[in-house]
């Protein structure tokens, strides 16, 4: 399966590939979806706990895995010899069911002031994610059933016993910096992390994977918002079903940072953000040439963005791929 990687929550042009669970047979051409899948599903969050009992399903789907590693590294379609973490494979989807989500950080090191602000990042994520209903037990048929319609997104933590997991977006801050035990499994994330980017620097902390089960017409999508702002990734946390319906939305050919930009100042769903923060001073991180290559900075406010007149086409793109209705004057979206 193609995993595609998005930065500042849209699309560039890197497919990685063998992201999921190996199915027989399977071998479709994915395609990137648009989310509309998703409507109307439960959200809900779960942990990933250490196992030392996998099932026989995961440990044969997982050796089928590794094969099509070394295969892909001799066809060189893969650079590494990465391999995916087993604890985060577990829950990777089979079958007729919904898509699973992993939140995928990576550590940091307090004491470098830079990493301050990545640390804040990841708590930040952690919050919203913890303000999701907890997902259904699978302990009978009818309720594996319910588990297996939600759309449900995981964060590994260290320990097996789920008793000690958090409990409250207040938790956070301890399971952030695994002062207790029982914190964030950065062994597991950075391992699947190392596989998903095939040992390139790509993309920065957090991190928000989605996989699809192979079954699935779509491709498995990896989002990071470590180009956001704190304040942008605790608002697109609290609209959670966005935040995943944008994954998939990301996979459109739009130019990254004018569909991010778009998305913050147009979406109906971010309106409570759009009234409550000076819009037009929000800054995005750019990774590369944006606009046609008309802007190269490192970060641009939404109103420099919108005022660029190399970039009213590509806004206008985006707007149109989401749905949006935009001024004749770009300028008037921040009046």
């Amino acid at each position: 399966m193609n995993i595609k990687l998005s930065l500042s929550l849209i699309a560039i042009t890197i497919a990685l590939y063998g992201c999921a669970t190996v199915a027989p047979n399977v071998d479709a051409i994915k395609e990137v979806g648009d989310g509309s899948h998703l409507l109307g599903l439960s959200m809900t969050r779960d942990f990933i706990m250490d196992s030392n009992n996998y099932s026989k399903e995961v440990n044969a789907n997982y050796q089928n895995a590794l094969v099509k590693v070394a295969k892909e590294v001799a066809s060189k379609k893969r650079t590494t010899n990465n391999l995916p973490d087993k604890k985060i494979f577990s829950i990777k989807p089979i079958g007729d069911i919904n898509p699973r989500a992993v939140i995928l950080l990576k550590p940091t090191d307090i004491t470098r002031p830079r990493e301050w602000t990545v640390r804040k990042k990841n708590i930040t994520l952690c919050e919203g994610f913890m303000t999701l209903p907890m997902a259904t037990p699978g302990t009978s048929q009818g309720s594996q059933q319910n588990r297996d319609n939600e759309v449900i997104t995981f964060m590994p933590i260290n320990g097996s016993n789920k008793i000690n997991a958090p409990q409250f977006s207040k938790d956070c801050k301890d399971l952030i910096s695994n002062e207790n035990g029982y914190g964030y499994d950065y062994a597991s994330s950075s391992q699947e992390l190392e596989f998903i980017l095939d040992g390139k620097d790509t993309g920065r902390s957090p991190f928000l994977a989605i996989y699809e089960s192979p079954t699935s017409p779509y491709s498995s999508m990896v989002l990071s918002l470590g180009e956001l702002n704190a304040d942008t990734i605790e608002l697109l946390a609290k609209n959670w079903p966005e935040l995943i319906t944008k994954v998939y939305q990301s996979g459109k050919s739009l130019d990254p940072v004018a569909a991010t930009a778009t998305m913050l100042a147009l979406d109906p769903a971010l309106k409570k953000f759009q009234r409550d923060t000076r819009l037009g001073y929000v800054k995005i991180g750019v990774t590369g040439a944006i606009c046609g290559g008309a802007i190269t900075a490192s970060t641009i406010t939404l109103n420099a963005l919108f005022a660029t007149p190399a970039c009213a086409k590509f806004i206008r793109e985006a707007a149109d791929a989401f749905g949006y209705t935009v001024p004749e004057d770009l300028n008037d979206v921040f009046s």
